[in-house]
């Protein structure tokens, strides 16, 4: 699974993990997500019991999103191109745009109540994650806003804003 308490245990105790080979051994299982052993019985598992819907929606939503962005952003459709291809190429593109705002927003609006309500996190700094989620949502459907009034460059934007913040928090669980 993806879970390992052994892996990236530098994250809470500031320990590296004993050496590339187990590194590369554990991303071969598909384990990347960073708990030591005791932050995982004492936090981690309790919390995903208690809400381990919300994590399994956030974890689907955020998969589908990185999918749908990364694809979107990498071919965007072309402004100006012969009308077979360029039709074929812009609602590829809308449907995976339609795809990215309904997985983001899943992944936006779970983040709210997995860090307000986080057994890990200092009370300090519960808002200020939660907060992400809203600033997720609402640049999400500001996006969506202006390319529905045709503001394509604002559109852009607001999309580009909207995947970085995203995927820098994809980074931090990954390097920490």
């Amino acid at each position: 699974g993806g879970v390992n308490h052994e892996l990236h245990r530098h994250v809470y105790t500031g320990e590296w993990i004993t050496g590339f080979p187990a590194l590369l051994r554990n991303l071969k299982r598909g384990q990347f997500v960073t708990f030591a052993k005791d932050v995982y019985e004492e936090f981690f598992f309790p919390a995903f019991l208690r809400y381990h819907w919300t994590y399994r929606a956030h974890v689907l939503g955020a998969g589908i999103w990185l999918l749908a962005g990364a694809h979107n952003l990498r071919a965007p459709p072309p402004l100006r191109a012969a009308a077979s291809q360029g039709h074929h190429l812009r609602l590829a593109h809308r449907l995976f745009g339609y795809i990215y705002l309904t997985a983001g927003f899943l992944k936006g609006i779970t983040v709210i109540p997995m860090s307000y309500y986080s057994h890990s996190l200092e009370p300090k700094v519960r808002l200020p994650l939660s907060l992400i989620g809203v600033w997720d949502c609402g640049s999400l459907l500001l996006a969506f806003w202006h390319i529905r009034h045709r503001r394509v460059a604002a559109h852009r934007r607001w999309m580009i804003r909207n995947f970085a913040v995203g995927a820098g928090s994809i980074w931090v669980r990954i390097f920490g």
